[in-house]
């Protein structure tokens, strides 16, 4: 299952964007050595420049570029500034699968921000770094940054930032197996989201809705949210998260029967993962058509995929998606009737389990090998 698209901030810049773009026109200057513009605010030009063409290239999925803008901003940014800029820049590690660099960026932008007293700014630094330890696995330490994020919030009155670190906390749960608790999280951040009128976290949380009712077994109820978030994502064309949405909606349609449907949608999801860059995606994508493939019984092709998952897994360093492709493997081994394969992969991908304590995962990983170790 997709995992929920992180960093929901982004979008919420487009206004500031629009504002350095119109103040990027002054950099032009700049190149004939700034004749006109007083020294004490050559410097401020130059960076609120970059960063204006970093978000660009953010807004168009080219992140290499991106990151290439702000290291140069970095340079001469201090304060507030820098703050923002090393925070676009773990956004941008994290989407190319640097984990550890992102976590640099993002603690070094909450130091400054605790210097500057920037309690917003501090929130929404946690509340990402919390989202880079839920991808590493850690799913505890993950719940401690986000509610402390959630605290901030709260005593801030910041409602969009209650509402991204209550959904955030939802998917925490989720992951331990406690389904109940993770709703009424998402639920009560899909009442702020519409409350404050943010289109994307509303599209965000019934995505993450969708998938509780679809753990919970109703594939209408889920299928419906799912396509209500669908709506909304390509009204605001927040392309990371109509993928998502696509890939959930492939996920019902795999449930219901329909191997070509879902096939389709993931197809879909995985083309837009691909055109943006975003690899934690693919790879989500890569795994939904590797379990179609092995459900018609191509369990080569099936195979091929979950590898190509699991060298991506291991690339970024995400210990549940490294697990997931594991336990995927050792279903096909089992299906090829390699006993020892599977259980090694089985095995592996427990120990990961329980090591990040994906309760609902470990239920199903020692069931599997039960079952498979009670074989002749």
């Amino acid at each position: 299952m997709a995992l929920a698209i992180l960093f929901s901030q982004k979008r919420k810049l487009d206004k500031e964007v629009e504002i350095l773009k119109e103040q990027m026109k002054g950099l032009s200057v700049y190149l004939d050595g700034l004749p006109s513009v007083p020294k004490e605010k050559r410097g401020k030009i130059v960076i609120e420049g970059l960063r204006a063409e970093g978000e660009k290239a953010m807004d168009e999925y080219r992140w290499s570029e991106a990151i290439d803008y702000f290291q140069k901003a970095l340079t001469l940014a201090n304060g507030k500034d820098k703050a923002i800029i090393l925070h676009r820049l773990g956004r941008c590690h994290y989407v190319v699968g640097h984990l550890d660099q992102a976590l640099v960026s993002l603690e070094e932008s909450l130091q400054i921000a605790g210097k500057i007293q920037d309690r917003i700014g501090q929130a929404a630094n946690l509340g990402n770094i919390g989202i880079i330890h839920q991808a590493k696995g850690d799913l505890n330490k993950a719940l401690k940054y986000l509610e402390d994020a959630l605290k901030i919030d709260q005593g801030t009155g910041y409602k969009e930032g209650v509402a991204t670190q209550l959904g955030n906390i939802g998917l925490i749960y989720r992951l331990k197996g406690d389904i109940d608790q993770a709703l009424n999280y998402h639920q009560d951040a899909l009442k702020i989201d519409k409350e404050i009128g943010s289109r994307e976290g509303e599209a965000s949380e019934l995505g993450k809705i969708g998938n509780i009712y679809y753990l919970k077994g109703d594939l209408d109820q889920a299928l419906k949210y799912h396509q209500e978030a669908l709506e909304i994502h390509k009204e605001i064309s927040a392309r990371e998260g109509e993928a998502a949405d696509l890939g959930n909606i492939g996920l019902i349609y795999k449930a219901k029967g329909d191997l070509d449907q879902a096939l389709k949608y993931y197809q879909d999801a995985f083309k837009i993962d691909q055109e943006i860059g975003f690899k934690e995606g693919k790879a989500t994508q890569l795994g939904n058509i590797g379990v179609v493939y092995k459900i018609k019984g191509d369990l080569d092709k099936a195979l091929k995929y979950f590898e190509e998952v699991l060298a991506i897994e291991r690339e970024w360093g995400l210990r549940l998606g490294e697990a997931n492709a594991l336990g995927n493997i050792g279903l096909i081994y089992k299906g090829k009737g390699e006993k020892e394969k599977a259980l090694k992969h089985y095995e592996d991908a427990l120990k990961i389990f329980k090591e990040i304590g994906a309760t609902r995962e470990i239920e199903i990983t020692e069931k599997n090998i039960q079952t498979l170790s009670k074989r002749e």
